[in-house]
């Protein structure tokens, strides 16, 4: 069951396909954009990739109905625009950061990037739960060697030679971390990443610097 609050709630066992589940979402979800978009703005934690696209989408489309809203709204995509970029969620970065610049009138700091990226990943057929499945490896290694993940930058771009181009996704550890440790980290990272499509291993380089 999806719920808004407790008179409001959409269960998904009462529609007799998913399709028509999220078509009523898409007509239930600008009313409370209206009446509740504090509320409303939670969808965008969903687990569910398609839920959090329509609530993006709903959002961007009547984004007019903020009110009062509107200078707390932009903070919290914010928070999710940088989650995203983390995550690898690169298709929902894009969305997320077109929504912000809408809500606010400006253009974001990441927007170049999120063009250039979002454009590498629909030539190359990626999709987010791809990249963020590289990445959540990346993570949990991470995390088995100790490493605080809150304290890593990581540093995302699109980089290229004279044959190629890929995503370069850097999780910068710790400076007094060993090197002989970041070395063996990377080789775990390799050796674990078999069931990581070879396409996204081709064209998408995580790496512990």
């Amino acid at each position: 069951m999806l719920e808004t609050d407790k008179n409001w709630a959409i269960p998904q066992s009462d529609f007799k396909t998913r399709e028509a589940y999220l078509s009523q979402l898409e007509r239930a979800l600008p009313v409370l954009v209206k009446h509740s978009p504090l509320q409303f703005i939670q969808w965008l934690d969903s687990t569910d990739e398609q839920v959090r696209f329509v609530a993006i989408e709903t959002l961007s489309q009547f984004s007019d109905l903020l009110g009062d809203n509107s200078s707390t709204i932009p903070e919290i995509v914010e928070k999710h625009i940088y989650q995203c970029r983390n995550a690898g969620r690169f298709r929902e970065l894009y969305q997320l950061i077109q929504l912000w610049q809408k809500i606010t009138g400006q253009t974001h700091e990441l927007i170049h990037d999120a063009n250039e990226i979002l454009a590498f990943v629909v030539r190359h057929a990626f999709n987010d739960n791809e990249t963020e499945a590289y990445i959540s490896l990346a993570f949990t290694i991470a995390e088995q060697n100790g490493i605080e993940l809150s304290f890593c930058h990581k540093k995302i771009s699109l980089s290229s030679d004279e044959s190629s181009s890929w995503i370069d996704y850097q999780i910068m550890v710790p400076c007094d971390e060993p090197l002989d440790k970041v070395f063996k980290m990377n080789l775990h990272l390799v050796n674990s990443a078999g069931d990581i499509s070879k396409q996204v291993r081709q064209y998408m380089i995580v790496m512990f610097r």
